[in-house]
Protein backbone atom coordinates (compact mmCIF):
# COMPACT_ATOMS: atom_id res chain seq x y z
CA UNK A 1 0.00 0.00 0.00
CA UNK A 2 2.83 2.45 0.83
CA UNK A 3 4.44 1.71 -2.53
CA UNK A 4 1.17 2.39 -4.37
CA UNK A 5 0.64 5.69 -2.58
CA UNK A 6 4.20 6.74 -3.39
CA UNK A 7 3.77 5.88 -7.07
CA UNK A 8 0.44 7.69 -7.14
CA UNK A 9 1.94 10.87 -5.71
CA UNK A 10 4.95 10.81 -8.04
CA UNK A 11 2.67 10.31 -11.06
CA UNK A 12 0.48 13.15 -9.89
CA UNK A 13 3.52 15.43 -9.68
CA UNK A 14 4.67 14.54 -13.19
CA UNK A 15 1.21 14.99 -14.72
CA UNK A 16 0.18 18.22 -13.01
CA UNK A 17 3.14 20.15 -11.61
CA UNK A 18 2.42 23.16 -13.83
CA UNK A 19 -1.19 23.11 -12.67
CA UNK A 20 -0.01 23.84 -9.17
CA UNK A 21 1.81 27.12 -9.61
CA UNK A 22 2.99 28.78 -12.80
CA UNK A 23 -0.32 28.68 -14.67
CA UNK A 24 -2.43 29.72 -11.70
CA UNK A 25 0.00 32.53 -10.90
CA UNK A 26 -0.55 33.80 -14.45
CA UNK A 27 -4.13 34.81 -13.60
CA UNK A 28 -3.46 36.38 -10.21
CA UNK A 29 -3.87 39.89 -11.54
CA UNK A 30 -6.40 42.63 -10.93
CA UNK A 31 -8.98 42.81 -8.17
CA UNK A 32 -10.09 39.90 -6.02
CA UNK A 33 -13.24 39.71 -8.15
CA UNK A 34 -11.18 39.59 -11.35
CA UNK A 35 -8.94 36.84 -9.98
CA UNK A 36 -11.92 34.71 -8.97
CA UNK A 37 -13.66 35.24 -12.31
CA UNK A 38 -10.62 34.45 -14.48
CA UNK A 39 -9.40 31.58 -12.28
CA UNK A 40 -12.83 29.98 -12.34
CA UNK A 41 -12.99 30.18 -16.12
CA UNK A 42 -9.41 28.96 -16.59
CA UNK A 43 -9.54 26.01 -14.19
CA UNK A 44 -13.12 24.71 -14.27
CA UNK A 45 -12.50 22.45 -17.29
CA UNK A 46 -9.46 20.86 -15.64
CA UNK A 47 -11.29 20.28 -12.37
CA UNK A 48 -14.25 18.73 -14.22
CA UNK A 49 -11.88 16.40 -16.07
CA UNK A 50 -10.08 15.51 -12.84
CA UNK A 51 -13.40 14.87 -11.08
CA UNK A 52 -14.54 12.57 -13.87
CA UNK A 53 -11.12 10.94 -14.01
CA UNK A 54 -11.07 9.87 -10.38
CA UNK A 55 -14.31 7.99 -11.07
CA UNK A 56 -12.32 5.75 -13.41
CA UNK A 57 -9.89 2.91 -12.81
CA UNK A 58 -11.81 1.31 -9.94
CA UNK A 59 -11.91 -2.16 -11.51
CA UNK A 60 -10.59 -4.39 -14.29
CA UNK A 61 -12.96 -7.31 -13.72
CA UNK A 62 -16.51 -7.91 -12.52
CA UNK A 63 -15.40 -10.80 -10.31
CA UNK A 64 -14.95 -9.85 -6.64
CA UNK A 65 -12.08 -11.37 -4.70
CA UNK A 66 -12.78 -14.31 -2.46
CA UNK A 67 -12.81 -13.52 1.27
CA UNK A 68 -9.45 -12.01 2.32
CA UNK A 69 -8.13 -12.06 -1.23
CA UNK A 70 -6.61 -8.72 -2.26
CA UNK A 71 -4.92 -6.78 -5.05
CA UNK A 72 -2.81 -3.64 -5.33
CA UNK A 73 -3.34 -1.54 -8.46
CA UNK A 74 -1.66 1.53 -9.98
CA UNK A 75 -3.17 2.83 -13.22
CA UNK A 76 -3.23 6.01 -15.30
CA UNK A 77 -6.49 7.04 -16.94
CA UNK A 78 -6.12 9.22 -20.06
CA UNK A 79 -9.10 11.55 -20.52
CA UNK A 80 -10.13 13.39 -23.65
CA UNK A 81 -11.48 16.81 -22.65
CA UNK A 82 -14.56 18.10 -24.57
CA UNK A 83 -13.83 21.04 -26.85
CA UNK A 84 -16.25 23.30 -24.96
CA UNK A 85 -14.08 22.93 -21.83
CA UNK A 86 -10.89 23.91 -23.65
CA UNK A 87 -11.86 27.58 -23.93
CA UNK A 88 -13.97 30.07 -22.01
CA UNK A 89 -15.47 33.41 -22.98
CA UNK A 90 -14.26 36.50 -21.14
CA UNK A 91 -16.87 39.22 -20.65
CA UNK A 92 -15.12 42.53 -19.92
CA UNK A 93 -18.26 43.81 -18.20
CA UNK A 94 -17.54 41.27 -15.45
CA UNK A 95 -13.97 42.50 -14.92
CA UNK A 96 -13.47 45.27 -12.38
CA UNK A 97 -9.89 46.44 -12.95
CA UNK A 98 -8.85 44.58 -16.12
CA UNK A 99 -9.91 44.36 -19.75
CA UNK A 100 -9.24 41.65 -22.30
CA UNK A 101 -7.73 43.38 -25.35
CA UNK A 102 -7.19 42.32 -28.96
CA UNK A 103 -3.99 42.57 -31.01
CA UNK A 104 -4.72 46.22 -31.68
CA UNK A 105 -4.95 46.98 -27.99
CA UNK A 106 -8.72 47.50 -28.05
CA UNK A 107 -10.92 46.06 -25.27
CA UNK A 108 -12.99 43.16 -26.57
CA UNK A 109 -14.93 40.20 -25.27
CA UNK A 110 -13.51 36.93 -26.55
CA UNK A 111 -12.64 33.29 -26.16
CA UNK A 112 -9.41 32.40 -24.33
CA UNK A 113 -7.80 29.00 -23.59
CA UNK A 114 -8.37 27.13 -20.36
CA UNK A 115 -5.77 25.02 -18.59
CA UNK A 116 -6.88 21.98 -20.62
CA UNK A 117 -6.76 23.95 -23.88
CA UNK A 118 -4.07 24.34 -26.52
CA UNK A 119 -0.60 25.69 -25.75
CA UNK A 120 -0.10 26.53 -29.44
CA UNK A 121 -2.45 29.53 -29.41
CA UNK A 122 -1.27 33.08 -28.79
CA UNK A 123 -1.54 34.04 -25.13
CA UNK A 124 -4.51 36.34 -24.42
CA UNK A 125 -3.62 39.88 -23.39
CA UNK A 126 -5.12 41.92 -20.57
CA UNK A 127 -4.65 45.54 -19.55
CA UNK A 128 -5.44 47.40 -16.35
CA UNK A 129 -8.23 49.97 -16.46
CA UNK A 130 -9.49 52.76 -14.21
CA UNK A 131 -12.82 52.65 -12.39
CA UNK A 132 -14.20 54.62 -15.35
CA UNK A 133 -13.11 51.88 -17.77
CA UNK A 134 -10.20 53.80 -19.31
CA UNK A 135 -7.15 51.65 -20.14
CA UNK A 136 -4.01 52.51 -18.15
CA UNK A 137 -0.99 52.97 -20.46
CA UNK A 138 1.89 50.47 -20.33
CA UNK A 139 0.00 48.07 -18.07
CA UNK A 140 -0.84 45.19 -20.39
CA UNK A 141 0.31 41.63 -19.70
CA UNK A 142 -0.10 38.14 -21.09
CA UNK A 143 -2.63 35.76 -19.58
CA UNK A 144 -1.97 32.00 -19.41
CA UNK A 145 -2.19 29.70 -22.41
CA UNK A 146 -3.46 26.15 -22.39
CA UNK A 147 -1.29 23.35 -21.00
CA UNK A 148 -2.67 19.87 -21.64
CA UNK A 149 -3.92 20.23 -25.25
CA UNK A 150 -7.30 18.63 -24.73
CA UNK A 151 -6.34 15.68 -22.54
CA UNK A 152 -5.47 14.87 -18.95
CA UNK A 153 -3.78 11.93 -17.25
CA UNK A 154 -5.40 10.95 -13.95
CA UNK A 155 -3.26 8.52 -11.88
CA UNK A 156 -4.90 6.01 -9.58
CA UNK A 157 -3.63 3.68 -6.86
CA UNK A 158 -5.80 1.46 -4.67
CA UNK A 159 -6.19 -1.79 -2.78
CA UNK A 160 -9.08 -4.24 -3.09
CA UNK A 161 -9.99 -6.71 -0.31
CA UNK A 162 -12.40 -9.61 -0.70
CA UNK A 163 -15.22 -10.00 1.85
CA UNK A 164 -17.71 -12.84 2.47
CA UNK A 165 -20.87 -13.36 0.38
CA UNK A 166 -19.48 -11.94 -2.85
CA UNK A 167 -18.51 -8.48 -1.63
CA UNK A 168 -15.25 -6.63 -2.24
CA UNK A 169 -14.10 -3.41 -0.57
CA UNK A 170 -11.83 -1.03 -2.48
CA UNK A 171 -9.91 1.82 -0.85
CA UNK A 172 -8.06 4.78 -2.37
CA UNK A 173 -6.05 6.86 0.05
CA UNK A 174 -3.40 9.57 -0.02
CA UNK A 175 -2.49 11.13 3.33
CA UNK A 176 -2.06 14.89 3.36
CA UNK A 177 1.24 15.19 1.49
CA UNK A 178 3.32 18.19 0.44
CA UNK A 179 4.37 17.44 -3.13
CA UNK A 180 7.24 19.93 -2.80
CA UNK A 181 9.01 17.45 -0.52
CA UNK A 182 9.24 14.82 -3.29
CA UNK A 183 9.36 16.92 -6.47
CA UNK A 184 12.19 19.38 -7.03
CA UNK A 185 10.20 21.12 -9.82
CA UNK A 186 7.72 22.58 -7.32
CA UNK A 187 8.87 25.77 -5.65
CA UNK A 188 5.99 26.36 -3.25
CA UNK A 189 4.01 24.25 -0.82
CA UNK A 190 1.53 22.07 -2.73
CA UNK A 191 -0.53 19.78 -0.49
CA UNK A 192 -2.71 17.00 -1.89
CA UNK A 193 -4.95 14.49 -0.15
CA UNK A 194 -7.46 11.95 -1.44
CA UNK A 195 -9.74 9.35 0.12
CA UNK A 196 -12.09 7.01 -1.71
CA UNK A 197 -14.17 3.91 -0.97
CA UNK A 198 -15.80 1.48 -3.36
CA UNK A 199 -17.92 -1.63 -2.95
CA UNK A 200 -18.36 -4.37 -5.56
CA UNK A 201 -20.97 -7.11 -5.14
CA UNK A 202 -21.63 -10.24 -7.17
CA UNK A 203 -25.29 -9.97 -8.26
CA UNK A 204 -25.12 -12.91 -10.67
CA UNK A 205 -25.52 -15.31 -7.74
CA UNK A 206 -29.11 -14.12 -7.23
CA UNK A 207 -30.30 -14.69 -10.81
CA UNK A 208 -31.52 -18.22 -11.65
CA UNK A 209 -30.08 -19.82 -14.81
CA UNK A 210 -27.74 -16.85 -15.42
CA UNK A 211 -25.84 -17.79 -12.25
CA UNK A 212 -24.66 -20.93 -14.08
CA UNK A 213 -23.31 -19.11 -17.16
CA UNK A 214 -19.51 -18.61 -17.61
CA UNK A 215 -19.16 -14.87 -17.02
CA UNK A 216 -19.17 -12.49 -14.04
CA UNK A 217 -21.79 -9.83 -13.28
CA UNK A 218 -21.53 -7.34 -10.42
CA UNK A 219 -22.81 -4.00 -9.14
CA UNK A 220 -20.37 -1.32 -8.05
CA UNK A 221 -20.55 2.02 -6.26
CA UNK A 222 -17.53 4.25 -5.54
CA UNK A 223 -17.04 7.58 -3.78
CA UNK A 224 -13.89 9.75 -3.72
CA UNK A 225 -13.07 13.08 -2.09
CA UNK A 226 -9.95 15.05 -2.99
CA UNK A 227 -8.27 18.27 -1.89
CA UNK A 228 -5.42 20.31 -3.36
CA UNK A 229 -3.93 23.37 -1.68
CA UNK A 230 -1.30 25.44 -3.50
CA UNK A 231 0.71 28.21 -1.86
CA UNK A 232 1.13 30.81 -4.61
CA UNK A 233 3.67 33.04 -2.89
CA UNK A 234 6.16 31.59 -0.38
CA UNK A 235 6.43 35.02 1.30
CA UNK A 236 2.65 35.20 1.83
CA UNK A 237 1.32 32.00 3.46
CA UNK A 238 -2.30 33.11 3.07
CA UNK A 239 -1.95 33.65 -0.67
CA UNK A 240 -3.07 30.23 -1.85
CA UNK A 241 -5.45 28.42 -4.14
CA UNK A 242 -7.78 25.74 -2.81
CA UNK A 243 -9.38 23.01 -4.90
CA UNK A 244 -11.72 20.38 -3.52
CA UNK A 245 -14.35 18.09 -4.89
CA UNK A 246 -16.09 14.75 -4.75
CA UNK A 247 -16.83 12.09 -7.33
CA UNK A 248 -19.35 9.25 -7.20
CA UNK A 249 -19.91 6.44 -9.67
CA UNK A 250 -22.63 3.75 -9.83
CA UNK A 251 -21.95 0.92 -12.30
CA UNK A 252 -23.15 -2.47 -13.51
CA UNK A 253 -20.10 -4.56 -14.47
CA UNK A 254 -19.68 -7.59 -16.69
CA UNK A 255 -16.50 -9.51 -17.51
CA UNK A 256 -15.22 -12.73 -19.00
CA UNK A 257 -11.77 -14.22 -18.50
CA UNK A 258 -10.00 -16.11 -21.30
CA UNK A 259 -6.77 -17.69 -20.07
CA UNK A 260 -4.69 -14.69 -18.90
CA UNK A 261 -6.85 -12.00 -20.57
CA UNK A 262 -10.02 -10.52 -19.05
CA UNK A 263 -12.52 -8.56 -21.13
CA UNK A 264 -14.83 -6.30 -19.16
CA UNK A 265 -17.35 -3.50 -19.61
CA UNK A 266 -19.72 -1.37 -17.59
CA UNK A 267 -22.90 0.66 -17.76
CA UNK A 268 -23.69 3.32 -15.22
CA UNK A 269 -23.52 6.97 -14.21
CA UNK A 270 -20.85 9.35 -12.88
CA UNK A 271 -21.36 12.35 -10.59
CA UNK A 272 -18.47 14.78 -10.11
Amino acid sequence: MKLSIRLFILTLVLSSAAFGQDQVAGILKGSKEDINYLANGYLTGALKAWGNGINQGWYNTAKPHKALGFDLTVVGTVLSVPSEDQTFNVDNAKLKSLSLINSAGVPTNGSVPTFVGSDATTAPQYQYKTSAGVLIPNSKFDGPKGVTNGSMVVPMAQIGIGLPKGFELKVRFIPETDLKSIASGLNNKTVVSLLGFGVMHDVKQYIPVISQLPFDLSAFVGYTKYNLEVNLDSSKPDNKALYEGTATTVQALISKKFSVVTFYGSLGYNFA
